[in-house]
């Protein structure tokens, strides 16, 4: 199943006068009045923006975005990259990721003592804001702030949690570091073969987790977007 990451959607709808933008009105009007709720103003997503402001990103699926947070769980676990899956679609099937919803996204410290230890002293939940967010629906709001915010089914908020897309680019650089993607490495780079560069022996990590850092890239620019923009990024 495709998924589609765009920002400044809301703005492109209106301008093409779409009957879609009333239906995306209707999903921020649901998450203002979440906002409302747990006490924190509303976003208001831009209703104008340059044509070139408003960009869409399509995933071919969501085990992609699977993919990434079954790195995301080693590195809060305190393990390496996985092994790469010859099946995307059984990345949703990962004990390391089910043991990192378990443990409620809290890490495990270092050593056989501070893994003891860190089963009764749990701290803050790492990687959130790409863990604990809807795999096919759901915002991400150019603002900062430290946890996701769980809205209530009542309130019918697509995804039903909201994430910060500062803290998820903050996320998003750790994990490009861990699979050696350079800040300024594009969707088009996939396709590039690696070649070795001078003092460069070993080949970066990402190859063998194509899709995973694919997504990974997707993700830093629509954060990126969001905080040029102000608008929110949106997932459907």
């Amino acid at each position: 199943m495709p998924l589609r990451i765009s920002v400044g959607l809301l703005a492109a709808e209106i301008g093409a006068d779409s009957i879609r933008a009333d239906v995306i009105g209707d999903d921020f009007e649901r998450l203002n009045m979440a906002l409302e709720a747990v006490g924190l103003p509303p976003h208001m997503d831009p209703e104008s923006l340059d044509s070139a402001a408003s960009l869409v990103w399509e995933l071919p699926d969501h085990s992609h975005l699977h993919l990434l947070r079954r790195i995301a769980a080693r590195a809060a676990l305190g393990a390496g990259l996985p092994e790469p899956l010859a099946d995307a679609g059984l990345a949703d099937e990962d004990e390391v990721v089910d043991l990192y919803y378990d443990r409620g996204g809290t890490p495990i410290a270092p050593g056989f003592l501070g893994f003891v230890a860190s089963f009764f002293w749990r701290r803050r939940a790492v990687y959130q804001h790409l863990m604990f967010h809807g795999d096919t629906a759901g915002f991400y709001l150019p603002r900062d702030f430290e946890n996701v915010i769980i809205t209530e089914d009542r309130q019918d908020v697509p995804g039903g949690i909201v994430g910060s897309a500062p803290r998820l680019l903050e996320e998003c650089r750790d994990l490009a570091e861990r699979l050696d993607l350079p800040p300024d490495f594009e969707l088009a780079d996939l396709d590039r073969p690696w070649t070795s560069e001078e003092g460069e022996e070993e080949p970066p990590a990402w190859p063998a987790h194509r899709e995973a850092a694919g997504c990974l890239v997707v993700l830093r620019s629509a954060c990126r977007q969001a905080a040029l923009t102000g608008a929110a990024v949106y997932f459907d």
